[in-house]
């Protein structure tokens, strides 16, 4: 008898696993991620910057986070001062696990550690 309800609890919990998972799947696309990266850092940009400089500002993320830092790299061209400026910055890259800072400057990297 325990055996029976031991061996169901463990195909319910796959189950349910199996439909978290079916569920999730899309927010997890290349398409999505560049999408939302792009709107977090519309709204990173109208935070920070003057309504001038956001009038001009165009970003454009990466479709995957390629170092599995959980933040896809963007590209922000803004005119400031009557010249074009080109910031790197990183935004969060899914949706799902989307916790802490949206977006913020590209720290560079040095000999493989962050400064």
């Amino acid at each position: 008898m325990r055996d029976q309800n031991s061996m169901r609890m463990w195909m319910v919990l796959i189950f349910i696993v199996f439909v978290a998972g079916s569920l999730a799947w899309p927010f997890l696309t290349a398409d999505t991620t560049h999408r939302h990266a792009n709107e977090l850092a519309d709204q990173w940009i109208r935070e920070i910057f003057t309504p001038a400089e956001v009038a001009t500002a165009q970003v454009n993320c990466q479709a995957t986070d390629s170092d599995d830092n959980g933040y896809v790299s963007c590209t922000l061209n803004i005119v400031r001062n009557g010249e074009s400026q080109l910031i790197p910055i990183e935004c969060r890259a899914y949706l799902v696990t989307n916790l802490g800072d949206s977006c913020r400057p590209l720290v560079p990297l040095t000999m493989g550690v962050r400064r």
